[in-house]
């Protein structure tokens, strides 16, 4: 695939080839090498929304650079609006799911830069997509709280974190 994609940059299989690629190396479990191929993949087609979300979910998982994190989520958001549906019933819904997990992750790196409006905003866009996952949706809600509490919304605030401790989750 790697061969594939040097030689065929214009190729009208190359999107199907690139995911292709981020899956297996995604599946091989190392994730330095999915980083790389994410990286490579978005060096030639920076309209990669798999590519965009593997480097992203690095940003997040690492809590090392908060404002990149932030333009990495923000431009997933902007390729979802402006690519066209996709064939098969299943890009609906991932379509949703991305922007969900996009909205998470600006609020996520929102909250570590203290801008509480950006982080209830875009937590609370991403909580549907949550739901179903104790952990995050644990921590979206904790969030959720804290943001309304430093905003001065203290109901908001006390309702939240209410709902989170009916949650299984680290909060």
């Amino acid at each position: 695939v790697d061969e594939y994609l040097r030689i065929h940059k214009d190729a009208s299989y190359k999107s199907a080839a690139e995911d292709l690629y981020l899956e297996t190396w995604r599946q091989s479990g190392d994730a330095k090498k999915t980083l790389e191929a994410a990286r490579k993949i978005l060096a030639q087609d920076d309209n990669n929304v798999a590519a965009l979300t593997v480097v992203a979910e690095s940003y997040m998982e690492s809590e090392a650079d908060p404002k990149k994190l932030i333009a990495y989520a923000t431009r997933i958001l902007g390729v979802l609006d402006l690519q066209p549906a996709r064939e098969g019933p299943d890009w609906p819904k991932r379509k949703a799911q991305l922007a969900g997990r996009a909205q998470w992750m600006i609020g996520s790196a929102s909250i570590q830069l203290e801008k509480f409006k950006d982080a209830d905003k875009s937590i609370r866009a991403a909580l549907p997509f949550l739901r179903g996952d104790g952990r995050l949706t644990s921590a979206a809600l904790f969030y959720l709280g804290w943001a309304n509490y430093r905003m001065g919304r203290f109901s908001d605030a006390i309702r939240f974190n209410k709902e989170c401790t009916l949650i299984k989750g680290p909060f």
